[in-house]
């Protein structure tokens, strides 16, 4: 499977699972589900707008950084389970979060695990690493606007240096 394959296969990012609205490419607000969503995919994704080309959720920046198997990141498209892994798209100010429908696909996402994996080793070894990508991947989120903030910090002094005396 192929993240392209992926990215159809889940949807959340058009359907309004993750986002209630996002800016097209002209900067227009446009609500979710997107009008081009049909069937639980995009019905243009070959001629998709950058907007929508350019944004990758962070499950799939994990599959791409090889962090998270392409069959672990099926079963949590399979379970529903792609909120946590939002990642906020460039004009996307708030994302809406609702705390129990995340609960019941994190839920679900267990259920697979089980359904995926025979042995409880193997389960709780899924689950594990599940766990630890999740909190990686909140935390490098969390930690942005600091981030932001330290390099802006550490660009204004490399400027005030190169200032001629």
């Amino acid at each position: 499977m192929t993240p392209a394959e992926l990215c159809q296969s889940c949807g959340a990012c058009c359907d309004g699972t993750i986002f209630a609205s996002h800016r097209d490419d002209a900067g227009a607000s446009c609500p979710q589900p997107c009008a081009h969503h049909s069937g639980g995919a995009c019905a243009i994704y070959e001629q998709r707008p950058k907007s929508c080309r350019t944004y990758e959720c962070a499950l799939l920046q994990s599959v791409k950084a090889g962090r998270t198997p392409m069959e672990a990141a099926l079963a949590v498209v399979k379970a529903k389970q792609v909120k946590q892994w939002r990642a906020p798209m460039q004009e996307q100010k708030k994302p809406v979060v609702n705390e129990a429908a995340i609960n019941a696909e994190t839920t679900r996402a267990i259920e697979a695990i089980k359904a995926a994996h025979p042995s409880p080793e193997a389960q709780l070894t899924a689950l594990v690493k599940m766990g630890r990508i999740v909190q990686c991947e909140l935390r490098i989120a969390s930690l942005e606007p600091q981030l932001a903030a330290a390099r802006a910090e550490r660009q204004a002094r490399i400027d005030t240096l190169q200032q001629p005396e």
